[in-house]
Formats: structure tokens, C-alpha cells, sequence
């Protein structure tokens, strides 16, 4: 299965406020440059790999002053881009107010885990949305292939992918000097 847009009108351009008045049903619903995405829920490895890497970085997040999110966070980049993120974090300036409704900036670390359902979405459309609007690092975790790839920001304006990680540890190459986690630790189920 794939993430699949909802828009049969493919000359609809979804915004925020079309965002808004979509149901709470239980759906991830996501907009990416105008256009709906919806997803089902993820595996039982992916949430367990997105819990191991919360716990992990919440732990630095309460040493640093920052804030870890897991999803649903609704994360708006611009009035046609909601993303929901798997993880993101912040560095203890740019927190938001404890009453935000939303995060209205970029993230500086950004994380999806991909399912097969979103592989794509978060591959390829996501990491140029997330370049464009200045996330600093980005990594893509693979649950299939025990694999994670870092992504950091370019001065091109682009994130440029450091080698993957699937033995040892992936570490943070900009966000969280000395940060890391342990790849047997990360993928353990």
C-alpha cells in the first residue's frame, strides 16, 4: 500500500484551512505543496524503532534544554505544506509556547521512519520540502533495512546524505554535537 492523495480533482490546491475542517477519524492526514496525503497506521516495528529513538532523544533533550516531539505534531511550513512528522526536535531557543497549537518553523531535526505506505512521500517530495524550509538535519530510518540515513543541510540549500548507518552507531552531525545511538539498540523490537 501507498501513501495516496485524496484529491481525485487533481486542480484542487489544499491549504491549512482546508487542513483544518478535515475529520478526526483516526487518519494521518498530511498537505505537501497543496496536495492531500493520507496514511494508514504504521507497523508494530516502525513505532517500536520510533520509540527507542523518542526515549533516546528526549534524554537529550531534557540535558540540552530542547524539546522531542512524536507524532502527531502538526508541523506548518507553509499555508499549502502540514507535515506530521515521525520525530522532530528543537533547540531549547526555538521551543514553542507550551499552549502552541502547532509548530509554525521548521524543526532542526527532523525524522520519518519509513513504512511502505510512505516511502516515497518521505524520501523524495518530504526532504525537498524540508530543505526548502530550513530543516537542518533529516533522518530517514529504515526499519526494513535496519538502516538509518543523516541528512544535513547544504549550503546550496539542499540536504546532502552522509553515508548510511546500519552497523555501530548513527550519530547527529550538526543538530546534537555527540549524539548517538547504538543501531542494535535502535531497531530492537
Amino acid at each position: 500500500m501507498t501513501a495516496m492523495s485524496l484529491s481525485p480533482d487533481t486542480t484542487r490546491h489544499w491549504t491549512y484551512a482546508d487542513y483544518c475542517a478535515l475529520p478526526d477519524d483516526g487518519c494521518r492526514y498530511q498537505i505537501v505543496e497543496g496536495e492531500l496525503f493520507v496514511s494508514p497506521a504504521p507497523i508494530v516495528k516502525h513505532q517500536a524503532v520510533l520509540l527507542n529513538l523518542y526515549t533516546a532523544l528526549r534524554g537529550r533533550a531534557e540535558r540540552d534544554g530542547g524539546l522531542c516531539l512524536a507524532s502527531p505534531v502538526d508541523v506548518l511550513l507553509a499555508d499549502d505544506t502540514v507535515v506530521q512528522p515521525d520525530l522532530v526536535y528543537l533547540a531549547k531557543a526555538r521551543r514553542p509556547a507550551p499552549d502552541a497549537k502547532n509548530l509554525t518553523e521548521a524543526p532542526d531535526l527532523v525524522v520519518e521512519v519509513l513504512s511502505p505506505s510512505t516511502r516515497r512521500l518521505d524520501v523524495v517530495r518530504k526532504r525537498a520540502v524540508y530543505a526548502a524550509h530550513g530543516v537542518r538535519e533529516y533522518w530517514i530510518v529504515d526499519p526494513e533495512l535496519d538502516r538509518v540515513e543523516v541528512l544535513v543541510a547544504d549550503d546550496r540549500g539542499g540536504l546532502e546524505a552522509r553515508p548510511p548507518v546500519s552497523e555501530g552507531a548513527v550519530r547527529s552531525e550538526v543538530v546534537l554535537p555527540g549524539f548517538e545511538v547504538p543501531i542494535d539498540e535502535l531497531f530492537r523490537v
